[in-house]
């Protein structure tokens, strides 16, 4: 998003002597400042010049339905969808999702559960994460930072390869389009759950949840996206939404008293 980055006060306002008057009093000026040879005031406070706005709509369902012996099951989503996304780039107003791909606008995450056994002592639930697709760079509207690889990787330039040096021995493809697309990404997580209820006869048994839990099961890698630097972030290989970490095991016990 662009910004202006502070601005400069000089001599000429009216106001100049006042805004030195007042600095020289706050607790931290510099005793040894003297008024009179300050030729200009500078502000380093960065100011917003963009902005982007979002039109859509969240929403949530569930339902709940008990089948005797087979146990009680339920089903539910929650998600958003985008109805419209403008972006102010300090100069002009676009519409993102007007002739052109800005990317998806279904998101959401999906759930089927059951619990039953003894008691209901016994839980499972699935799952399912959907994560909609992020649009072409080319559209030039991207909610990511607008990086691209380096133009020697787009067909008709020099190779990257070209000048000799080792370093750039291994970059020998090209493509024919430099784009920050993403494919859309589903991931499914996993819940098991025990509770011990009041059954054991040991009070120490008694209530004890056991919830073991797997975050992306079938363990698949994060999207591919040329990220190198951008504010707040570090350099990466893959798109920042989603977790490196890949599948995760976690196990849970609590105890009530």
């Amino acid at each position: 998003m662009p910004y202006s980055e502070g601005f400069w006060i000089l001599p000429t306002d009216p106001n100049f002597a006042t805004y030195v008057s007042n600095i020289v009093k706050l607790p931290g000026a510099d005793p040894k400042i003297i008024p009179s040879a300050i030729m200009f005031i500078e502000d380093r406070t960065k100011t917003n010049l963009g902005w982007r706005s979002y039109e859509g709509f969240d929403f949530s369902g569930s339902y709940v339905w008990d089948m005797g012996d087979l146990g009680a099951w339920n089903t539910g989503i929650t998600g958003d969808y985008i109805l419209n996304r403008r972006t102010f780039d300090g100069t002009q107003i676009i519409e993102d999702f007007k002739g052109k791909d800005s990317g998806g606008r279904l998101n959401y995450r999906a759930r089927l559960g059951w619990a039953g056994g003894p008691q209901s002592a016994f839980s499972a639930t699935l799952f399912m994460n959907w994560m909609a697709h992020y649009g072409n760079q080319e559209a030039g509207d991207n909610v990511r930072a607008e990086v691209l690889p380096p133009g020697c990787f787009l067909l008709g330039n020099a190779p990257c390869n070209a000048s000799g040096l080792p370093q750039f021995s291994q970059y020998t493809m090209q493509y024919p389009v430099l784009t920050n697309y993403e494919p859309a990404r589903s991931t499914f997580d996993l819940s098991l759950g025990y509770k011990t209820g009041d059954t054991p006869a040991s009070p120490y048994l008694q209530n004890i949840g056991i919830q073991f839990v797997v975050t992306n099961i079938f363990n698949k890698t994060p999207n591919f996206a040329y990220q190198i630097a951008f504010a707040g972030g570090s350099p990466r290989a893959f798109d920042d939404r989603q977790n490196p970490a890949q599948r995760m095991i976690t196990l849970i016990i609590t105890k009530l008293w």
